[in-house]
């Protein structure tokens, strides 16, 4: 994961299945450092990990400020206010820089988590826990010699084997987390001196605004995709219908109803006057399509939305998929119908 390497190296990508991420949470885990490489090269970074799906590393030089992102089934980058398309392995550098969440949330974010008996880490044998990374190969969190573990060995498809051990643990949020990591590639070392660590927090400024300027077309579809759980969560109608065509297609138990926005709110008030929702998630990486002429296009997804009736208590958890079709009216992005089924 060497940081000379192009972050616009652009790499085959195909959708993927994805842990949970629930759009009920806005939250996530943000960190900041200073990096010393062992050739001399000095630098800052600054990361946030919301789920495996939404992950930001940025990296400013004296010479330079880089961002890469991975956000769902797409990822970006920008340098120095360039802002292009990126692929797989941007997915991969992202999600690769956010140490302190790989090391929280290893369950979330990794797949067929699994025991290793042994594993040569620094020279020693240790034992592990192994999860698949979710864009090829695997990581190792390596078992330490007390309750805390030593490190991660990364093992990526074509790339030699990179370690990151902890040290310097202090205590933060009733837990405890390493302020210092050194990362190996097995050409360079890179020390990281940790100047933040905040587990629980919302997007910073810096993240937000480098977000709001990437405005690729994929990108905006499932920022709208999200916009629409989100807006579930928080029992939101108006938003809801702001965000539909001037008519949609609506495709549901044998029979298809054309609606207006206004008649999306009418729908939709009475949803949230019956059901609150608490958890709305994507469970599969969803997949975006758009025409060659760029004005339309659709999402497919696979979610889980559960919460309680408001009447009842009585709880609900029910899986989805559905395929949204979207269409951009005056610049902007709307979905223009649904086709959805919810799993019996």
């Amino acid at each position: 994961m060497r940081l000379a390497m192009s972050i616009f190296a652009i790499a085959a990508c195909s959708p993927g299945v994805a842990r949970a991420d629930n759009a009920c949470t806005t939250t996530g885990i943000e960190t900041a450092a200073s990096v010393t490489v062992s050739d001399g090269l000095t630098y800052d970074t600054q990361t946030f990990f919301r789920s495996r799906q939404h992950a930001i590393f940025r990296q400013i030089r004296s010479d330079r400020d880089s961002t890469v992102v991975v956000e769902g089934p797409t990822a970006w980058g920008v340098v120095d206010g360039d802002y292009r398309q990126g692929g797989n392995f941007e997915k991969l550098f992202a999600l690769g820089h956010q140490i302190h969440a790989l090391l929280v949330r290893f369950d979330d974010v990794h797949a067929n988590v699994r025991k290793t008996r042994s594993i040569t880490f620094n020279g020693n044998q240790r034992s592990a826990r192994t999860g698949d990374y979710p864009y090829g190969g695997a990581t190792h969190l390596i078992d330490g010699d007390s309750d805390r573990p030593a490190g991660f060995l990364f093992e990526f498809p074509e790339t030699p084997p990179i370690s990151a051990t902890f040290h310097d643990w202090r205590e933060i949020d009733d837990g405890r987390l390493p302020f210092r990591v050194v990362i190996n590639d097995g050409d360079r070392s890179f020390d990281y001196l940790y100047t933040k660590l905040a587990i629980d927090v919302s997007m910073p400024a810096w993240a937000e605004e480098q977000s709001a300027l990437a405005a690729f077309d994929a990108t905006l579809i499932h920022r709208l995709h999200r916009r629409l759980l989100a807006a579930h969560c928080s029992g939101d109608a108006a938003a809801i219908a702001s965000f539909a065509a001037p008519q949609s297609a609506i495709v549901a138990n044998g029979a298809v109803r054309l609606q207006s926005p206004d008649d999306i709110l009418q729908s939709f008030t009475e949803v949230f006057a019956r059901l609150d929702y608490e958890v709305y998630e994507d469970v599969s990486t969803p997949i975006v399509r758009i025409a060659d002429g760029g004005d339309i296009g659709w999402i497919a997804a696979q979610t889980r939305a559960a919460g309680r009736e408001i009447s009842t208590g009585r709880r609900f958890d029910d899986r989805w998929a559905w395929i949204l079709p979207v269409s951009k009216v005056d610049g902007e992005w709307r979905f223009a119908g649904v086709a959805a089924n919810r799993s019996e």
